[in-house]
């Protein structure tokens, strides 16, 4: 198993490839030209998995980039997938 694929082991959980099975089969019934917009809420390892499966990139390229922090939105539209940070003002 790969270092990276950790996060995957909690007990009673889905391993990695139970996972991109998951996530590959909703891809697929997705019909970006039907024009609807969806919003897609994940924990960070689902959603990090998501977007490379959604932009095609080879598995050992996941854990390469750093892990982005939690306070951003990704747009994933016509096969390329972008991120916009979120800018928020801390709390008084």
């Amino acid at each position: 198993m790969d270092r990276a694929d950790r996060i995957f082991e909690a007990p009673g959980g889905e391993d990695r490839a139970a996972v991109t099975a998951r996530l590959t089969s909703w891809l697929a019934d997705i019909d970006e030209r039907d024009g609807r917009l969806r919003v897609v809420v994940s924990h960070g390892g689902s959603g990090k998995l998501l977007r490379h499966l959604y932009v095609r990139a080879p598995h050992e390229h996941l854990w390469l980039e750093p892990w982005p922090p939690q306070d951003a939105v990704f747009r994933m539209a016509q096969g390329v997938c972008g991120r916009i940070d979120a800018h928020l003002e801390p709390l008084p």
